[in-house]
Parts: structure tokens; sequence; C-alpha cells
């Protein structure tokens, strides 16, 4: 029998998932033999790190070899002998070769992150959680460094396998984005070190409104209703806030606040002479936090309809004489503008004759 490989060769690193595979033929040409056998030699038992299979029983044979970090197994390598047997139809060895298999396990100083980022509202709470890193090896004594202020390490220093809290403090900080380095040092070997990248983004806090818009509508000339527009910071946090208005029709019940609170909104179509049809203004509600100017616009929409003119009844019939006889009689007529007035003219046009139709 004739084997395409003169030994295995694993290695894999220490509590990783995947598995390593390597699979090999054996190949013959006598006829004499029946089939193959793979296994160790007698006395050995085939360990529970590795798992053997052979596809077949005639040339070529395809035997696959799988081993895995089984939890018992120290870091080191393992050693053990493939025996492959060739045999005739009545079990009787013809041949055997044996291959070496050697599987090592390695548990370099390693950490489990080698990015963190950190977001944080400016002002808000809870402060931003710490994030852990796992430290492994093969026994490292280790140290940690980092060469920002702002960042936190719950220890300087330890032995693998451990746990390293990192965390930001806000408060060493103004807004915008910003990096450093935590450093992990292999004691018994000080070139070899680790790095992870800390980014730290502290945001500007938003503007919070229960609505982000205000539409109105309605008949032009009316009175409108006004609506409730509450605000805040989304930290919570309390500051001075002021309100403008892009267009005069937009009438503000107020336009500053000591602190966060709520503010009446209504719309004059007459402050403006608005015609009727769609019109688009919008509040700007401003204040600051930690210097930082912070603003939000509101868009308002409004929509007029034009007003309607009703008139009763529709016609009006005299007949008698001589003139004296004739009777007044009434036009009841108004528009739909609720209880707003507004000046009003009655003109007359005759088919013939002249003046015969006066009002009051």
């Amino acid at each position: 029998i004739r084997v395409s490989v003169s030994s295995l060769d694993f290695s894999q690193v220490r509590n990783e998932p995947s598995r390593a595979i390597q699979s090999f033929t054996v190949r013959w040409t006598d006829s004499n033999v029946a089939g193959i056998a793979v296994g160790v030699p007698p006395g050995q038992s085939l360990p529970p790190w590795m798992i053997v299979s052979a596809a077949g029983n005639t040339s070529p044979v395809t035997v696959t070899v799988e081993v895995f970090d089984f939890p018992t197994l120290p870091v080191g390598t393992q050693e053990i002998t493939l025996r492959i047997v060739s045999g005739d139809a009545n079990a009787n060895p013809i041949d055997t070769i044996d291959i070496p298999v050697r599987f090592t396990i390695t548990d370099p100083f390693r950490v489990s992150e080698t990015n963190l980022t950190f977001d944080y509202v400016a002002g808000s709470s809870p402060l931003p959680a710490s994030q852990r890193l796992n430290i492994n090896g093969d026994n490292v004594e280790w140290s940690a460094t980092t060469d920002q202020p702002w960042v936190t390490l719950g220890l300087t220093s330890g032995t693998t396998p451990g746990v390293l809290a990192v965390g930001v403090d806000p408060t060493a900080v103004g807004y915008g984005s910003r990096s450093a380095i935590v450093t992990l040092t292999n004691q018994n070997d000080p070139a070899e070190t680790l790095t992870v990248d800390v980014t730290f983004d502290v945001l500007v806090p938003n503007v919070e409104t229960f609505l982000s818009s205000l539409s109105f509508s309605g008949v032009n000339g009316t009175t409108f209703s006004s609506q409730r527009l509450s605000f805040s910071l989304e930290n919570d946090q309390s500051t001075p806030w002021t309100a403008t208005t892009s267009d005069q029709w937009i009438v503000l019940r107020e336009t500053s606040w000591p602190e966060p609170s709520y503010l009446d909104v209504s719309v004059d179509p007459s402050l403006a002479t608005l015609a009727s049809g769609s019109h688009s203004g919008e509040i700007v509600l401003s204040t600051s936090y930690l210097g930082q100017a912070i603003t939000k616009v509101i868009t308002v929409d409004l929509s007029l309809t034009t007003p309607a003119l009703t008139v009763e009844p529709a016609s009006l019939a005299f007949q008698g004489g001589p003139a004296p006889d004739f009777v007044p009689q009434d036009l009841q007529f108004s528009v739909n503008t609720g209880g707003n007035e507004y000046p009003w003219q009655v003109t007359t046009t005759h088919d013939s004759g002249a003046d015969w139709l006066r009002s009051d």
C-alpha cells in the first residue's frame, strides 16, 4: 500500500471553535488486498480529540482525520500514531504503514476585542457603561495602560485568563469624537504588546417635541384654535429657551421660558392679509447646553379655504301697485367666518326701467 502523506500536523488556538481537518489517500495494486483498516497500534486507543473515517474499500481510499480542542487537553503538542493495515479476504494482514500525527494547541497572548466604541449624549444619565475585554494566553502576566486621561481601566495588571473593564469619563471631555489606545503588555516578554483602539463620541443633545410639525386648516377669516407644543432636551437638563417665527401670521403666546415647558401656537391670517390657499412657515426653538447652541425647527402649515357668501331667499318677487302699496322684503346674508364681522355692500342692476329696485 502507498499513502499520500508521511505525517500529519495540526495546530489550533485554545478555545477557538473551529476544527482542523486533513485528508489523504491510500492506494494499492496487489490483487490479494481485499481492503484496509485504519486505527492505532495495539495497546493504544484513539484519543477523544480525534475522529478518523475512511471512505470505501477499493483503491484508492480517502482517509479523513479531524481534530479539535478537547477541554481537557493541555497547551502543547499531543502525538499519536495512526496505523493503516491492508488485509486479504480472510482478514490476514498483508502490509502496515504508520503515520505520526501531531496536534499542537497554542494559547498566545491575545485580547477578545481590538476596537471599542462609546456613544454618549452630553448631560444624559446614566453614564456610559464600561465594556469588558477578555485577555487570554498561557499563564501570561500582563499590564494595562492608556494614552488618554478620559479612559478608565478597571485593572492595571493581572494574569491570564482575565477580564479588563474599560470605560470612559464624559466629564473630562467636551463635544465631538476622540480616540485613545489601551496597551496591554506581556510582562513575561515586554516586547509583546496588544493594542485596543477606543473611540468616544460625545453627542449634542437633541430637542425632543411631541410633534415635529403643526397643521392648521379652515375658512379664511375665521378664528383658529391654538395647538400646544411641548419641548425639552433629550438629556432632561433644565435650560432657558426662546422661540421665534418666520412669519407674522404664526402667533406665539410666549417667546421665552426659563426651563423646558410648552408653547401654545395659533395662526391669524389677517395679520399678513393672507389669500386663501396653502401657506407654510416655521417656528425655531432655541437653547444651549455646555456652550453649544441647540435649535429645532417646527414646520407650520396653514390651509385657507375661501369663505362662502350665503343669501336667503335666493329670489324676490314684487307685484301690485301703485308704488306705496309694495311691501319691502328682507334678505338675510352671511359668510361662514364664525363670529367675525366684515363690511358689506349691496348693489342693484336692472334689465329695464330705472332704479325701481332699492335697498334700505
